[in-house]
């Protein structure tokens, strides 16, 4: 099985369980897997004919979510990109990854500069996944594909040098997910809060984990810079668990957690 696969056989499983939980709403599986299709159909008549990745400027919401499942389904390879980066270092990730098509806000004033700064790059607007249409025959992603082919590139912080772009497939995303049930056990296939940026490989671990385990995610759309700790969101997702606020936290500490740890703080703060 490869990530594209997995997406459709998920939904083929459970497709009415919920697999994205945002502010605008929860999709179930086969919401998440249609929105998806129809996202890939858009993206084979627009992206060029080569092989050349696909970069996605989105927020991290249940439509960025959509659009990197869509990617896979036509057969290429997303390179998500950081938001808190300028225009210029967003344009040099892009033509260091040789991408030929980038789906941007279309309210986002980078993308006019970027399209000076990188020949050749077809820049689109993202529109919303449930105006497009449906397709009408198979996806180039929907045939039985390499596990070890590239799923996604993510660049390097650069912190060390220049930034650096790191291939990951399905198998990486697969080893991370089997790595977290054997550490965390049946609480793998619960809710996730996922409130690390989508664009981040600890974000795109998530979505792969719920596809993998059926598991929910809860999109911490308004994530801000201090992380989790005075949280609301944080706790309220837990809570949504039918927990109480001291089951939550004692079994984080089971789990390994430290009790002083912001996660744990974020919980049980009222």
């Amino acid at each position: 099985m490869n990530a594209r696969e997995g997406l459709l056989w998920r939904a083929a499983q459970t497709p009415d369980a919920p697999a994205l939980e945002s502010g605008s709403g929860v999709w179930s599986f086969a919401e998440l897997a249609d929105r998806a299709r129809r996202g890939a159909g858009c993206l084979v008549d627009q992206a060029p004919r080569d092989a050349s990745p696909i970069g996605l400027l989105l927020e991290g919401s249940a439509e960025f979510a959509a659009w990197f499942h869509a990617v896979g389904l036509a057969g290429r390879t997303a390179l998500p990109l950081n938001l808190r980066l300028t225009a210029g270092e967003l344009a040099q990730q892009l033509a260091d990854a040789r991408v030929g098509l980038l789906l941007g806000d279309a309210h986002d004033s980078r993308l006019e500069e970027i399209a000076t700064r990188v020949q050749g790059l077809r820049i689109e607007a993202a529109r919303p996944l449930a105006s497009l249409a449906a397709p009408m025959g198979p996806l180039p992603g929907e045939a039985v594909g390499d596990g070890d082919a590239p799923l996604a590139v993510l660049f390097t912080s650069g912190t060390s040098g220049r930034a650096k772009g790191a291939c990951l497939s399905w198998s990486n995303f697969h080893a991370s997910a089997l790595a977290a049930e054997d550490r965390l056990g049946s609480v793998v296939r619960e809710r996730w809060l996922a409130c690390m940026p989508l664009f981040h490989v600890g974000g795109l671990s998530i979505l792969m984990r719920s596809v993998l385990f059926g598991g929910p995610v809860r999109l911490h759309e308004a994530r801000d810079d201090v992380g989790l700790d005075g949280s609301r969101q944080a706790r309220q997702a837990v809570l949504g668990r039918g927990q109480s606020v001291a089951q939550a936290v004692e079994e984080r500490v089971a789990l390994g957690l430290r009790p002083g740890s912001r996660s744990v703080q974020a919980i049980a703060r009222h």
